[in-house]
């Protein structure tokens, strides 16, 4: 569900996670992303995928397949009432669980 330009935002996220996990190196930090990166997709599809009715979802598939980022952050804040908000909660609490984990 990522857009374009929450893929830089995606990028820099996972880059101050890691490094307050105190990971240092750059190569561990490329293969630590490469490894988060797609539990983290889940997670912002699972929670966006949650607000949606079977309609809405594959307008969302349709928007996705045919690779229009703008459109589909466009259609899901106009659907998702305080959707930037729900996507920083779930940054947040990825970031929360993370740092739990690497502190176990």
């Amino acid at each position: 569900m990522t857009q374009e330009t929450n893929k830089s935002f995606q990028e820099q996220f996972l880059d101050e996670l890691l490094l307050e996990a105190w990971f240092t190196t750059e190569d561990n930090l490329e293969l630590l992303k490469e490894d988060l990166r797609p539990v983290l997709q889940e997670r912002i599809t699972m929670s966006v995928y949650g607000e949606l009715t079977q309609e809405q979802r594959d307008t969302v598939t349709e928007f996705l397949d045919h690779n229009k980022p703008e459109e589909l952050n466009q259609y899901l804040e106009d659907i998702i009432p305080d959707y930037q908000e729900k996507m920083m909660e779930v940054y947040a609490d990825f970031e929360e669980e993370y740092l739990e984990n690497m502190e176990s």
